[in-house]
């Protein structure tokens, strides 16, 4: 059974790849920008190269918030000095951001401006190219694919006026590749991201080749053809192309997952659809989240384990409906936006048709909305009857599972006491969670034993996984750090930082899961009792 994964966010590397070269044309490679601290005292044009350089910066590290903040930034300097290439750009990194949430409607408002804004620039072509790709890719993403497939093929065609640089070819050419995927034609969808996967090899650029590896996955897992995606993949890792970019590793671990599922490895598939979600969630990517619960409901059906199988049901519906309803928004953009460039071209029609088609419009959003509802109760309803049916049977069979993990582990309970003792001590003397990037396999490493006996470890001694037992120290060390700044009032962003968060996101909700209170309101109480 083929599983349509409708997960087109591959190539929002793109935005940076281009955003590199427009710094150049803009006055000032990236390279050369000041540091931020300097860049306060510089001449606007200098602050806005220096919010650009910062903005790809966080972008490649997976600091989306960070992307964002200085998206913002060079917007509003771009906007005051009348920087227009840089306003074009700060317009598309803000769009990635939406995009990056789920927000479809704002990302192609975004796009939609910043193709306005390209208007006063006929002679500068190059941030017309951003924005083309990244609504191509938008439109990819709202399963539009013949509109997605035409707004690359437009880039395509203003490249060839002028010296376009390889590695931005490459980008748009992953773009097509990613169309024909969703128009089932897997052909040409192979031969572009072939295309795409030599220029990155030629040049020497990581991003594109990780990039370039997941469109690959995504060719031959919607084909079926589920042993080449993995030989792709596991190549991907030998070459260790995910490293840099958060987002890029949370599709490969998505794509890994639905491969090792097809191909019946349900415990190598169940990690890292868990590894996914847990990345998604830490850096905010709803349609990762969403699809990866959509696959560990099957994969946890397939174990048998039907009540887990309904909640991953349960979350992927909810995320789903949120998605359908954000799809529908976008295209009202989408299709509002062509009517108003229509009735500005001196082509639209009447008042009373605009009138109708603002009526006809709105009453899609509704039809989608409730669509959306129903379908989510109707899959809970038959996830329910399905999970009920299975359990009955396997009564009535009289079947006994033993759901415990670990039952053929090498490991004596005495050796398990070992490594839980030498784990404590390493968290209390090291303090390795303070680390934001800390890996299992770095901690297995410190105590010289392999992932699988730590993952069992934290699962038999403290019923926990890797991430929510490290969390569980962040939060330890978070609660001391305010208790210890109740006078010098510092920033929630700047604990979750020093407690090891990656996203003051992420801090406040593992704080609220751990103590029943966000971390200005646990704040709040212990001032409250002081005074």
């Amino acid at each position: 059974m083929k599983i349509n994964t409708h997960r087109r966010k591959i190539i929002f590397v793109v935005c940076f790849l281009v955003a590199s070269t427009c710094s150049v044309v803009a006055g000032a490679t990236a390279n050369s920008v000041i540091s931020l601290d300097q860049s306060l005292s510089a001449d606007p044009k200098q602050k806005a190269q220096g919010y650009l350089a910062r903005l790809q910066e966080r972008y490649a590290k997976g600091d989306f918030e960070g992307h964002k903040k200085y998206s913002d930034s060079l917007l509003n300097i771009a906007r005051e000095h009348d920087l227009i290439e840089l306003e074009i750009v700060a317009l598309s990194n803000l769009a990635v951001s939406y995009n990056n949430k789920g927000e479809r409607k704002e990302a192609i408002r975004c796009y939609q401006l910043a193709l306005d804004r390209c208007e006063m620039i006929p002679n500068n072509p190059r941030p017309k190219i951003i924005a083309l790709i990244n609504l191509g890719n938008t439109y990819n993403e709202m399963d539009a694919f013949e509109k997605g497939l035409s707004s690359m093929k437009k880039v395509l065609s203003i490249m060839d006026t002028i010296n376009a640089p390889d590695h931005v070819r490459a980008g748009v050419l992953i773009g097509i590749s990613e169309s024909f995927i969703g128009l089932a034609n897997f052909k040409d969808a192979e031969k572009y991201a072939s295309q795409t996967k030599n220029i990155a090899e030629k040049e020497g650029n990581q991003a594109l080749l990780s990039a370039s590896y997941n469109n690959l996955m995504d060719v031959y897992i919607s084909a079926g053809d589920y042993n080449v995606a993995l030989k792709i993949g596991e190549e991907a890792n030998q070459r260790a192309v995910f490293e840099e970019s958060s987002k890029r590793k949370a599709w490969y671990l998505l794509f890994m997952g639905i491969t090792h599922y097809h191909l019946d490895n349900l415990n190598n598939s169940l990690d890292y659809l868990k590894t996914a979600i847990t990345l998604s969630q830490d850096i905010e990517l709803a349609e990762i989240e969403m699809r990866a619960h959509e696959m560990l409901a099957k994969v946890y059906e397939a174990k048998g384990d039907f009540k887990q199988s309904l909640i991953e049901q349960k979350e992927y519906a909810r995320l789903n409906e949120k998605l359908l309803l954000d799809r529908a928004e976008a295209s009202v953009q989408d299709v509002s936006t062509d009517n108003t460039s229509k009735t500005s071209n001196g082509q639209g029609d009447s008042k009373e048709r605009s009138t109708y088609t603002w009526i006809l419009l709105t009453g899609i959003v509704i039809l989608l909305v409730v669509v959306a509802g129903y379908m989510s109760k109707k899959i809970l309803s038959a996830s329910s009857q399905m999970m009920i049916k299975d359990v009955d049977e396997l009564k009535t069979e009289n079947v006994q599972k033993d759901d415990l993990p670990y039952q053929n582990s090498s490991l004596t309970p005495a050796k398990r006491d070992e490594i839980k003792n030498d784990l404590l001590q390493l968290m209390n003397e090291k303090k390795l969670y303070l680390d934001a990037e800390v890996s299992p396999h770095q901690i297995a490493d410190e105590l010289r034993i392999s992932s699988n006996h730590l993952s069992e470890v934290l699962s038999s001694s403290f019923q926990k996984n890797f991430y929510a037992f490290i969390n569980s120290y962040r939060v330890n060390h978070a609660k001391s750090l305010i208790d210890l700044s109740i006078e010098e009032n510092t920033k929630i962003i700047a604990i979750a930082f020093d407690s090891g968060f990656k996203s003051k996101t992420t801090f406040n909700r593992v704080f609220k899961q751990t103590t029943g209170l966000t971390p200005t309101a646990y704040r709040q109480r212990i001032i409250d009792n002081l005074s």
